[in-house]
């Protein structure tokens, strides 16, 4: 396919796809709102946020939810079932499964160990 050039966002979509994810981190969202937002199809939005951000928009809203999750278990006291759910986990298994996949400990010894 010459000629065909990847494109990316522009920067106005940037800036509102990822604060759109960071606003709603503890809820649903599915890429149909965020390219509407963007006013670009939902598949024209996944493919130009790839090229944008080097990611799948999904992997990149799961890693600003570790990147809370590791927040709130450093500042606070709260549960990891607490924490799971307010940053959009289903329950605290899932967030277990997915942070230990990302990470490559459990939540609870990575906030052991972040806490020594």
């Amino acid at each position: 396919m010459a000629g065909i050039v990847a494109a990316g966002l522009a920067p106005w979509q940037q800036r509102h796809a990822t604060e759109m994810m960071q606003a709603r981190l503890g809820s649903p969202l599915t890429i149909k709102e965020i390219a509407r937002a963007c006013e670009v199809t939902p598949s024209h939005f996944a493919r130009a946020f790839r090229c944008t951000f080097g990611r799948a928009p999904y992997r990149y809203l799961t890693d600003l939810r570790i990147a809370e999750a590791k927040r709130q278990m450093m500042d606070t006291d709260l549960s990891l079932t607490d924490i799971a759910l307010m940053c959009g986990f289903t329950d605290q298994s899932h967030f277990t499964r997915v942070f230990r996949r990302l990470v490559g400990k459990s939540p609870g010894l990575w906030r052991q160990a972040a806490r020594e």
